[in-house]
């Protein structure tokens, strides 16, 4: 028989809500895609994963073994750093870091599947896991008929302009080998032996100078240029071959999706160079892969969890952090601090080959400058984009033409609805002028009559940007001292 007496025993009613005070998921906006390996099989091939969640992502990320992959390791620098968002995309399913069966051909193969996929997407910063600009051993033809000798950077570069000029803005972050890869690589005197000695050991001040010479180009006592091509063609970009003309051994001009050598309306090459930093760190990161790592390889050097860090995951990731007309130069990323002591004299080195690296400066370790790797042999032979907030800023416009022009497709081309989408662009470019981004602009919006027959509507837009202060002339001199009178 079922009771139906609905009396209570006298007491306090609670009711305790699940407040749902989780990790929140990451807001949408800038992030930063990962491309890497690991032998976790958790994660699907060439398939982009957001993180929504950082503990199960790095278990994800790590070996079978559960040893840190260069996929957990590069997930926790992104994160360390302060990413806004991270995304996630397998390679392949090795262990990729040492480098001995997975070859950079390798490599190749997998990222190019990879960007392949990301063109159907929206992305921000992309940055591959031990692809370096200097890279040797690239050879023969992808199995989607790619030619593996244009090397990491143009393959970053060239995904980078197309799917900027058809879907959505892009940036590329690339690395070069670590001063310690590099030694070990080439047998320089004092190399580090192992794995582990490369990715712990600080580097013998010796080896700083070779390093410097190395990704100039230079000779130094033990730097062999004999395979640096890759290198070369890109160094080309930091050298006038005449008055206003870039050297005819730059290889950086990018290509269209059929191959052939992208041109701008002003039948220019386009520099996919331009599209990308060029990161060359001495630093040090800690994190609770680094540690991991430290004690999967037995590692016995103090402090030893502070692993060398070749800076192109933590440069791609603060990027996330900043708005478009905010430089990197000038500013501390968390988490980084110098291995060795980089002098300013090093770091202008580097920066006059268009590479980023940080320098102690007045205490502190900084970003030296926010270069980018489009060319720049001199005042007069330079692209308009030689600097990282310049190219930010000029994609910001762009997606904010692209966006807002978006809402017309479809209607019919009239005076009304032109005047409409340009207004509605120019609300978009005026919110960029508080910030100091944008500081003038001429907009028109037109469509001849074949334009119109072909649905067609031109905007065009030529702005004055904020540009960063990069130096500061300071003239100075000496006066005579007033007369003294009694």
């Amino acid at each position: 028989m079922a009771i139906t007496n609905t009396d209570k025993l006298p007491g306090v009613s609670v009711d305790i809500a699940d407040g749902q005070l989780g990790v929140r998921r990451p807001a949408p906006g800038p992030k930063v895609t990962i491309l890497a390996t690991t032998t976790s099989t958790s994660l699907d091939l060439y398939e982009p994963v957001l993180v929504d969640n950082i503990p199960l992502a790095l278990r994800a990320a790590r070996h079978t073994d559960g040893s840190p992959s260069e996929m957990s390791l590069a997930l926790a620098e992104a994160v360390r750093v302060g990413a806004r968002s991270v995304e996630l995309v397998k390679i392949a399913t090795v262990s990729g870091e040492l480098d001995t069966a997975f070859t950079p051909n390798n490599r190749f193969d997998g990222i190019e599947r990879a960007l392949e996929n990301l063109k159907l997407l929206d992305v921000d910063v992309v940055v591959p896991v031990n692809a370096f600009i200097d890279s040797t051993g690239l050879s023969g033809t992808s199995p989607d008929g790619q030619t593996r000798s244009i090397g990491f950077a143009r393959q970053l570069g060239n995904f980078c302009y197309q799917t900027t000029k058809e879907w959505n803005s892009c940036d590329g972050v690339i690395g070069v080998r670590p001063i310690n890869k590099v030694a070990r690589d080439e047998a320089w005197t004092g190399a580090p032996s192992t794995y582990a000695k490369e990715m712990f050991d600080d580097p013998p001040i010796a080896h700083l100078r070779e390093w410097v010479y190395h990704l100039r180009g230079e000779a130094g006592t033990e730097v062999d240029h004999t395979a640096d091509n890759l290198l070369e063609g890109y160094l080309a970009g930091s050298t006038e071959q005449s008055a206003g003309q870039i050297s005819a051994s730059y290889d950086g001009w990018a290509q269209d999706e059929l191959g052939a050598l992208a041109k701008d309306r002003n039948q220019k090459n386009v520099d996919g160079y331009a599209y990308l930093s060029v990161c060359a760190f001495l630093a040090r990161i800690s994190t609770d892969e680094t540690q991991n790592l430290a004690n999967s390889l037995n590692d016995p050097a103090q402090n030893s969890q502070h692993a060398l860090c070749g800076g192109a995951v933590a440069y791609a990731g603060f990027m996330t952090t900043l708005d478009p007309h905010e430089a990197t130069t000038n500013k501390s990323i968390p988490g980084l601090f110098a291995s060795r002591k980089f002098s300013a004299s090093l770091s202008e080195k580097l920066v006059q080959v268009r590479m980023v690296t940080m320098v102690d400066r007045s205490g502190s370790f900084v970003v030296s400058k926010d270069c980018t790797g489009g060319y720049n042999g001199g005042l007069y032979t330079r692209t308009d984009f030689t600097l990282l907030s310049t190219v930010r800023i000029m994609h910001a416009m762009v997606d904010i033409v692209r966006n807002r022009s978006f809402r017309y497709l479809g209607r019919p081309i009239t005076s009304v609805n032109m005047a409409a989408m340009e207004t509605d662009i120019r609300s978009g470019l005026e919110a960029m002028k508080p910030s100091g981004a944008l500081q003038s602009y001429d907009l028109f919006t037109t469509a001849s009559s074949d334009a119109q027959v072909l649905g067609e509507v031109n905007v065009e837009l030529s702005a004055v940007i904020g540009y960063e202060l990069t130096k500061v002339n300071a003239f100075t001199s000496l006066q005579k001292p007033s007369a003294i009178t009694g």
